[in-house]
């Protein structure tokens, strides 16, 4: 049995990071069937779906337009859900672009 996003983001490894869901909360019991570290946007050939990406963003593209399509692409396998840490690409907050596409999707 597959755990839910909701249980994977309690698990102690994800749960130092301290993550916030920022959209898609009413999607928290989707399976996460594995976890994948992802840097580049073009991803989506090495997912067969229902993935926990794990991200810095540091390789993602910079406009909006990049960064909602890497987002579009994740929702359409589907992904079980996007985790970016904040840092060094993104300080403080994640992109406008990048919530604004997640909530569309």
């Amino acid at each position: 049995m597959q755990p839910a996003l909701r249980t994977t983001l309690t698990l102690p490894a994800l749960a130092a990071g301290r993550p916030r869901v920022v959209s898609g909360a009413e999607h928290l019991d989707h399976p996460v069937r594995w976890a994948h570290v992802a840097e580049v946007a073009d991803i989506g050939d090495l997912l067969r779906g229902d993935e926990l990406v794990l991200t810095t963003g540091v390789a993602l593209p910079r406009t909006d337009e990049g960064i909602a399509s890497f987002v579009q692409a994740l929702a359409a396998l589907p992904v079980a859900g996007l985790v970016v840490e904040l840092g060094r690409a993104y300080a403080g907050r994640l992109p406008s672009s990048m919530v604004r596409a997640a909530t569309r999707c």
